[in-house]
């Protein structure tokens, strides 16, 4: 969080003077500004309440040069028309400053500046652009050093902390035995479930569940939207879980791009559901003094950072759905609210095509088929289990190669763990009728 822009602003009030400080007040009482002209195009304004703190989201000219020594030479005249320059306005910045190109943008992002209303938020406008044209690195590090919201970044910040403890204590376990208080870590059990994305001719197995989160559309875009879609038992929720405990921990450099990450059980909702109100009741303590406000600016101004994950869309309490009925987390999956925020969602293959419509789920979306484990995986769960009596490990393994039924079942990580269950208990498994397996698991 302490790039150049942040070192920048530190400097900047280290340095400034009780007169230049007087004056940065004074502009708060300025009346708005009517200039409409191209180089500040008021669309990318974001504006703030006339009650709220004026001095806040402004731009300087020290943060300014900081951004413009940060942004490609071959990328600047895409953002100058974003924020509202014409090709000619462009070119006048590129003569008068030929052999300086980060003169060229300062002198363009300044322009652009001083057209702000007083009332626009210049940092978030600035960012907002900067993520259109593709710099979200540096659109993260300007919002991150954005002080026009401080209840939001507190809210933010103690919600990822208890999310955190959360979901790397209560979540981090996995039920061994469903009719016992018989757990094991996750991080011990979880095994790599197949994946599976595209259709027909193009299909193809991902490595890992975070190349569903680097998913594009032919345009380059991120693909915001991801429908995971198995079978009950193939490892849905195990992998949610698993999502969650790794961004808990700092495991995975894809997931650390979040700030957030909600884990949301469908079946604890309706189609009119909140989603901070989901967010108290299924992950904050009870006591909680977080603000729910305060969380809900944060979401709505930084959706870019947050990830939502939405377990059994089958569950959904709601059976009927009505759009004009909707809550902001369905607003969230179809669009109307919160656009950048990536979700995930899972449902059961028999609810896919109430998923995928026009009130909900719409192109682009990336569909993955969660499969359950593969033959390799099916022998690492089962020695992963066994990790005491490798023996045993290797005796269910082998009962398992024998029958094609056995070995079809074994891919649903619900069911190999009921067969290690069985299995624990006298080394025996139903008997089937089904030929050997030529292949090896």
């Amino acid at each position: 969080m302490g790039g150049l822009i942040g070192r920048a602003i530190l400097g900047l009030q280290q340095i400034m003077t009780p007169l230049e400080q007087q004056t940065q007040e004074q502009a708060v009482g300025r009346p708005e500004q009517q200039d409409q002209t191209t180089g500040g195009e008021q669309i990318l304004g974001v504006r703030r309440p006339d009650n709220q703190d004026q001095t806040t989201g402004k731009l300087d000219d020290m943060t300014l040069h900081s951004i413009s020594a940060q942004i490609h030479a071959g990328e600047w005249r895409k953002l100058a028309t974003r924020l509202g320059f014409s090709p000619a306005e462009i070119s006048h910045f590129e003569a008068n400053h030929s052999t300086d190109v980060v003169g060229q943008i300062l002198d363009m992002l300044v322009s652009w500046r001083n057209k702000q209303a007083d009332n626009v938020d210049q940092r978030e406008a600035l960012s907002k652009a900067l993520r259109e044209v593709r710099n979200t690195h540096l659109a993260d590090e300007l919002s991150e050093h954005c002080s026009s919201d401080v209840p939001s970044q507190d809210a933010v910040k103690h919600c990822a902390k208890e999310m955190k403890w959360f979901y790397s204590k209560r979540g981090g376990f996995v039920k061994m035995k469903p009719w016992l208080r018989d757990k094991k870590h996750i991080a011990v059990m979880y095994t790599k479930l197949k994946l599976l994305t595209g259709e027909e001719f193009t299909e193809r197995e991902l490595e890992s569940y975070e190349d569903i989160l680097l998913l594009q559309t032919r345009e380059g875009d991120p693909i915001p939207i991801a429908v995971l879609s198995g079978l009950a038992g193939s490892g849905k929720t195990t992998l949610f879980d698993k999502i969650a405990y790794d961004w808990a921990v700092g495991s995975g450099q894809v997931l650390q791009k979040y700030k957030l990450v909600f884990l949301l059980k469908m079946f604890a909702l309706e189609q009119g559901s909140d989603l901070t109100d989901a967010v108290f009741d299924q992950l904050l303590a009870e006591d909680t003094k977080m603000e729910q406000n305060a969380l809900w600016s944060y979401i709505k101004t930084n959706p870019h950072q947050v990830l939502l994950l939405l377990d059994g869309f089958d569950e959904l309490m709601t059976t009927s759905l009505d759009k004009s009925s909707f809550g902001s987390i369905l607003k969230i999956l179809n669009g109307k609210l919160c656009r950048g925020c990536t979700v995930l969602v899972s449902t059961r293959p028999s609810h896919f095509h109430r998923l995928v419509t026009e009130e909900l789920v719409e192109e682009p979306f990336a569909h993955v088929r969660v499969m359950g484990f593969s033959g390799e995986n099916i022998r690492e769960y089962v020695k992963k289990f066994y990790s005491d009596k490798p023996d045993k490990a290797e005796g269910l393994i082998e009962r398992i190669k024998t029958s094609n039924l056995l070995s079809t079942l074994a891919a649903s990580p619900m069911l190999l763990l009921l067969m290690c269950l069985l299995w624990s208990d006298d080394s025996t498994l139903p008997e089937t009728n089904v030929a050997p397996v030529p292949q090896s698991i």
